[in-house]
């Protein structure tokens, strides 16, 4: 475990405060795309927040440990004076989980169970878990709200349902305050270049035809980062812990009408390709609950996040 930068007055005080409103935040996962929107939700609400991951940040951040959290020696260290601990760390690609799925389970569930001992260990008060929508499988029922049974059927939905237990066995037999959020399809600037937005407008931009695996009426209820973001300063303030929040967007955007947001234009042509083994399938999510309790809503509509997404992606490819 690497330390590359520190809080000045991370020592003072250790052990003796309660929580207040403010807390002292570890963000694992804090270099993929994901964490630095935690991260900056978070400061921007007042948190003392530090990053642990294995990748530098992408951009600077006040306080950065390098490590691995999977192995627990190396996450030990970090949590001397923390308060509260956001797990977002883990392999996140579907796809990726799909061509290994040791590794994902490796990570994704094993290295949950490390970060929950670990917090136990250290006296960690509370948990936030980043989970995803795609533990509960195919539908049985519409929308789908917390209650509805977890199905989960790919390597990637399997492993983060894994770590949902292993969270909640921590909260059960050791007393950690926890929250699990199912994340939505999240979307933003940095966002991974395998992510069906990224291929259309990458696709878009050299003239090539965009391409949908199946029929084109597969949906999903696209998310914008910083909206997530904003739903962990939300559990923090707001929820009372053993709770599991959806937080997903409202907007349900078929695959066929992406292509046309983001082609509308220009002229390219739309292609047809055979469906993708181990796609999610469609789902309509409900977040009335995180509405309920926790004041949580889409902030930024589908359409005005996803020109803006264009705009960074075309400044960023003209350099």
């Amino acid at each position: 475990m690497q330390r590359i930068s520190t809080w000045s007055n991370i020592d003072e005080g250790l052990g003796a405060r309660q929580l207040t409103e403010t807390y002292r935040v570890l963000v694992t996962g804090s270099s993929g795309f994901l964490g630095p929107y935690v991260t900056d939700e978070l400061t921007k609400a007042g948190h003392e927040v530090a990053g642990f991951e294995l990748a530098q940040p992408r951009l600077p951040v006040a306080s950065f440990f390098k490590g691995d959290f999977t192995v627990k020696p190396e996450l030990m260290p970090v949590l001397r004076g923390i308060d509260v601990v956001c797990h977002l760390g883990g392999i996140g690609d579907v796809y990726l989980a799909e061509q290994d799925p040791s590794r994902a389970f490796l990570v994704n569930a094993f290295g949950t169970k490390v970060v929950c001992d670990a917090c136990v260990d250290s006296c960690i008060e509370k948990l936030v878990y980043a989970s995803t929508w795609e533990v509960y499988g195919k539908p049985i029922s519409a929308p789908i709200d917390e209650e509805h049974p977890c199905n989960p059927e790919s390597s990637y939905s399997i492993s983060k349902l894994a770590g949902e237990l292993f969270v909640r066995s921590a909260d059960d037999q050791h007393g950690i305050d926890t929250i699990v959020l199912r994340l939505g399809t999240a979307y933003g600037p940095s966002m991974r270049k395998s992510t069906v937005i990224s291929r259309f407008i990458h696709q878009s931009m050299t003239g090539s035809p965009l391409t949908i695996n199946g029929d084109g009426s597969q949906f999903r209820q696209f998310t914008h980062a910083v909206d997530m973001g904003r739903a962990f300063v939300a559990a923090l303030r707001h929820s009372p812990p053993r709770q599991i929040y959806n937080i997903v967007s409202e907007e349900s955007v078929t695959m066929l009408e992406l292509a046309h947001l983001i082609s509308k234009e220009s002229e390219e042509r739309i292609e047809f390709l055979p469906s993708r083994q181990h796609e999610p399938a469609s789902a309509q999510v409900s977040s009335m609950k995180a509405l309920k309790n926790l004041h949580w809503k889409q902030t930024i509509r589908f359409e005005d996040g996803l020109k803006n997404l264009i705009t960074a992606i075309n400044s960023t490819e003209s350099r």
